[in-house]
């Protein structure tokens, strides 16, 4: 089993880089959908291969090849398919069960320098990324031993269902999605993940996968009306003064779950 299997390098590794003071950092995600499907929702393209999305101080590389008329990637492999870190343990493969490339701090790899270019389609950044697992105790147990820590859990989303969030580097937060340890059976959380190894071409043979990602629009009422018919109706979000729609994205070849929210309010420092 990929989730939570790190062995003893690993800890140490993860130990070294603690008492170095280095922060893991999510630098970047693999994604099989094409660029071109990209471009026609409303994202500008970079890189040196112009197959890459800039928000903020995430990357989407996007690696798939593009079909006439905007259809889906192959069914077999799509969606978010990995992710590129800084200073993981040089043990690190798989990363909660999700494959996993490891850089040092401020690498180049060959890449265009971090420059934001505005979107089309008024993004501005990335909310959160959403990783849904089927055994949380091995997943927050594979983020402890790669030195990330979980900032929060909340077990209000639906009945047998936790989240827990990190936010390595104060930068991108990533939600973990899991099962509640215990709950009864029948609470819901069974048709709430169904088959994860659908998820990700790239994942079948972990308990998680890499599910979507929720963006941030300075202007969410714009973003819809650009979006017109490709997305779902402005509802309120969980967090408090927010709100939020999701992308039709199959509709424009983006195999990936995309969200996009109003911009977070003021929030007690205590939170994320």
């Amino acid at each position: 089993q990929a989730v939570g299997a790190a062995g003893s390098s690993t800890e140490a590794g993860a130990d070294a880089s603690l008492a170095a003071g280095m922060s893991p950092r999510l630098r970047s995600l693999a994604c099989a959908d094409s660029a071109a499907a990209w471009a026609r929702a409303g994202f500008a393209l970079g890189g040196h291969a112009r197959n890459e999305v800039v928000l903020g101080p995430l990357r989407i590389v996007l690696a798939g090849k593009d079909r006439e008329g905007g259809a889906a990637p192959r069914p077999d492999v799509s969606g978010l398919t990995g992710w590129v870190w800084e200073e993981l343990p040089d043990a690190t493969q798989r990363l909660a069960g999700i494959p996993t490339a490891t850089v040092p701090a401020g690498a180049a790899d060959g890449q265009a320098p971090l420059q934001q270019p505005g979107h089309p389609n008024g993004i501005v950044g990335v909310d959160h990324v959403v990783l849904r697992t089927s055994d949380l105790a091995a997943t927050k147990a594979a983020f402890a031993q790669a030195g990330i820590e979980a900032r929060r859990e909340a077990v209000d989303l639906r009945p047998g269902v936790t989240q827990v969030f990190y936010r390595p580097a104060n930068e991108t937060i990533i939600e973990v999605v899991g099962p509640t340890p215990g709950a009864a059976a029948g609470t819901g959380a069974a048709s709430f993940f169904g088959d994860l190894s659908k998820s990700s071409g790239r994942a079948r043979e972990s308990t998680a996968s890499l599910w979507g990602i929720t963006f941030v629009s300075d202007d969410l009422e714009a973003t819809h009306r650009y979006f017109g018919d490709h997305i779902s109706k402005i509802r309120k979000a969980k967090q408090e003064g927010r709100q939020i729609a999701t992308l039709r994205g199959a509709e424009l070849g983006i195999s990936t779950a995309v969200a996009i929210m109003s911009p977070h309010q003021r929030i007690p420092s205590a939170s994320l």
